[in-house]
């Protein structure tokens, strides 16, 4: 064989060869993982194979031909078929919209199935197995196998055209349809290059099984496909996708905390504060809120997978609530930190807000009796030592009878103040309901410090006058008290605190207190 005559297959097939080869592997590594690449690779590698089996064809003697198209090029040939059917499914994304059985497994089903009878049955059922030498090329005959295997192919473009016109239809996105359309109006031109390429026979002027160039065709249009309309984003363009369609303020920054990348959400914050510069650090010091952020990167180098804090300032005349969430990544063996913020400030003021609603006395403002009653379980649940401290307000009726209801709210509301000034917190002072009051006291450990602070309220409440009107009207109030003892239940204690403010209020009426009993 002539150098020249090696040189022709090198250029005819074996650079197409490589060149599909290289495009494959390139489609490939964007993204090993996602399924779209594996599918776009899988059809110019295929097209590589049959073009290298070509070459390797023409460099063997012509008895050879029969058995390396038999076993070889034909089956490859069939693996296009469920290949090309997995792909325009795949990237039309009808396969999410119509129920497809064992996709995509059963797209390969028929051609497994012709590659066993190719192998096993001892002929050829999808190619011509007779060749002639016509001058550099090695020419199958066009008998009715050939014939039967371009109208198959004739078939299947035409099945992928209707596929992409039904994606077309499905799909909302316009980027996604222009995609969808470019490589439709491709397989238009693939169908036709089949028509003129394999159904005539050009004898010696165009090399043999010619329909392969459309391999190259289409993989120009895919190539296009790929950089024009992003038909399988790399990796690191999904990621940036991630990245700025991420709602809250994500910023990269280096050691010396300058920021490397910023997301649409983070140029919000920065204009919504008036930040300036280019260095985090001195940003967030105009905000008064650096020293904050550098321990809380201390802590994230001590556990570098992740770390949370909640960091509030006031800007604007708006106290701000700020998440943040960060980790610790290696650029190019650079450390570096990435930061996520998200405003709070919203969520905490209606969670503030609920728990107003749910464990504030609407009209003193001070705790009710759902949130004393919880406090007071997780007490007796942990045993803690604590006191309980109960305020019953004495002729309260008289006081609405004679003056009314607003006056009688105004003397709840002072009683209410009376106790938070005199209970600080760790202390819980709570309306119990009507004119029945309580007090949690913590941080005491005895009995006597119970009557110690029963004695300070009860001697704040001698002489307690309010102006009601133009009265002066004396308020006065039971009290009682019980110090927690283990094994005590919430009900226990809370009987006797009751009793003894019973027995204080009823001791000079013991016909009232007798009533009572």
């Amino acid at each position: 064989m002539e150098v020249g005559q090696i040189a022709v297959y090198v250029l005819v097939y074996l650079l197409p060869a490589a060149t599909l080869f290289m495009l494959s592997v390139l489609a490939l590594l964007s993204n090993p993982s996602n399924r779209d690449n594996q599918v776009v690779a899988a059809i110019p590698f295929l097209y590589s194979a049959l073009f290298f089996v070509e070459f390797i064809r023409h460099l063997l003697p012509i008895s050879a031909s029969p058995v390396m198209v038999t076993f070889i090029f034909g089956n490859i040939g069939l693996l296009m078929l469920g290949a090309s059917l997995h792909l325009y499914l795949q990237i039309s994304r009808v396969y999410l919209h119509k129920k497809i059985w064992l996709y995509p497994f059963s797209l390969y089903i028929l051609p497994i199935i012709l590659i066993f009878v190719n192998l096993f049955s001892g002929g050829n059922v999808t190619n011509s197995d007779f060749f002639t030498q016509q001058g550099l090329w090695i020419v199958p005959e066009y008998n009715a196998k050939y014939y039967g295997t371009m109208a198959g192919s004739i078939i299947l473009i035409l099945v992928s055209v209707w596929i992409m016109n039904l994606g077309i239809r499905l799909e909302s996105d316009r980027g996604r349809v222009n995609l969808l359309l470019f490589i439709r109006n491709g397989s238009i031109v693939t169908l036709l290059s089949m028509l003129i390429l394999g159904l005539v026979s050009f004898g010696s002027f165009l090399p043999p099984h010619s329909y392969i160039l459309i391999g190259l065709i289409f993989s120009v249009y895919l190539t296009i496909a790929i950089y024009k309309f992003n038909l399988i984003p790399s990796l690191a363009e999904r990621y940036k996708t991630i990245f700025s369609l991420n709602p809250n303020a994500l910023v990269i920054v280096n050691e010396r905390w300058e920021l490397i990348e910023f997301n649409d959400a983070a140029k919000k914050q920065i204009k919504r504060f008036g930040l300036k510069g280019s260095n985090l650090k001195d940003m967030l010091s105009q905000i008064h809120i650096a020293d904050q952020f550098v321990a809380f990167i201390d802590e994230l180098q001590k556990s570098p997978l992740h770390h949370q804090t909640t960091i509030s300032f006031e800007a604007n005349a708006q106290l701000i609530h700020l998440r943040i969430d960060g980790a610790v990544m290696k650029i190019d063996a650079n450390t570096h930190y990435a930061i996520i913020f998200r405003d709070m400030t919203l969520e905490i003021e209606n969670t503030k807000l609920v728990n107003k609603l749910a464990y504030q006395d609407s009209l003193t403002g001070i705790a009710n009796r759902t949130y004393f009653v919880s406090e007071l379980e997780k007490s007796i649940v942990l045993e803690q030592p604590v006191g309980v401290m109960l305020l019953d307000l004495n002729r309260f009726k008289e006081i609405n009878d004679k003056f009314g209801h607003f006056s009688g709210d105004e003397v709840l509301r002072a009683i209410a103040d009376l106790l938070v000034e005199s209970f600080p917190v760790p202390h819980i002072a709570a309306r119990l309901g009507g004119d029945e009051f309580v007090v949690l006291l913590r941080d005491i450990t005895r009995q006597s410090q119970l009557e110690e602070n029963i004695s300070f309220i009860r001697r704040k409440g001698k002489n307690f006058t309010l102006t009601l009107g133009e009265n002066a009207v004396p308020v006065e109030y039971s009290v009682g008290g019980a110090f927690y003892q283990t094994g005590d239940t919430l009900d226990e204690l809370l009987m006797r605190a009751d009793e003894q403010m019973y027995k204080e209020k009823y001791k000079d009426r013991p016909h009232e207190r007798n009533s009572f009993n």
